[in-house]
């Protein structure tokens, strides 16, 4: 059922973006706390970024289509679409870090880790993605697609 597969793609790239924005932060905002012993925003910011960031990204990937069937279009297509997505969230929130520079909590929200995330939401996106095309096409090639209809009989056969 398309509706059912759309809802696991919608699943699976929110497991993308959230995957992505944790192992940014990680890498660049903790490992510099840790290793410089320099203070940053609260984790609390950053959370608050994420909810933001969520349907920001799922709206885009609905408007460039990539919630749409992508059985005759190749994996260049939807990587570029994934890109166009992700490029336009990266100037999104850039536009909103330079507009809001007089706040406090802006001002100090490192720019590094909004290309470090936008950069791993496209590889773990794709990623996410083609594995999931590459399991929907061995069931396809063991006839899995195929609608059995089967007629059952009650009681006696004419």
């Amino acid at each position: 059922d398309k509706g059912k597969f759309n809802k696991f793609f919608i699943l699976s790239d929110l497991c993308s973006i959230i995957s992505s924005f944790f192992l940014s932060y990680y890498f660049y905002v903790y490992q510099r706390m840790m290793d410089d012993n320099i203070g940053a925003i609260s984790f609390r910011i950053y959370i608050i970024s994420l909810i933001i960031f969520i349907p920001i990204i799922l709206i885009l990937y609905s408007f460039f289509n990539l919630y749409n069937s992508r059985r005759t279009t190749g994996f260049l297509y939807e990587l570029y679409d994934i890109i166009k997505a992700n490029l336009l969230t990266l100037i999104i929130a850039n536009s909103i870090l330079f507009l809001g520079a007089k706040n406090i909590y802006i001002v100090n929200y490192s720019r590094i880790f909004v290309f470090l995330f936008i950069g791993l939401n496209i590889l773990l996106d794709t990623l996410f993605r083609n594995f999931i095309r590459l399991i929907v096409g061995n069931f396809r090639k063991k006839g899995f697609n195929q609608r059995i209809q089967g007629f059952h009989f009650q009681g006696k056969r004419p």
